[in-house]
């Protein structure tokens, strides 16, 4: 009885172990799969004012206001 309980608890803590192994992998590729982007001025290089902000960013665009 007491070897059931034990198998039990340790097949369940596996069980978690691995769930929490495969949602870690699958969250960290969608982290790459991601595209931050960020305007600059239409006449510079100038970030805009209402831009993204940090070193994440991928990729650098004109923004043209109407």
């Amino acid at each position: 009885m007491l070897l059931r309980k034990l198998l039990m608890l340790v097949f369940t803590l596996l069980f978690l172990l691995v769930m929490i192994l495969k949602m870690l992998v699958d969250n960290h590729l969608h982290l790459h799969l991601q595209i931050t982007a960020d305007s600059t001025e239409k006449t510079s290089d100038a970030v805009t004012d209402f831009s993204n902000f940090g070193k994440c960013v991928d990729i650098f665009a004109p923004v043209y206001k109407c």
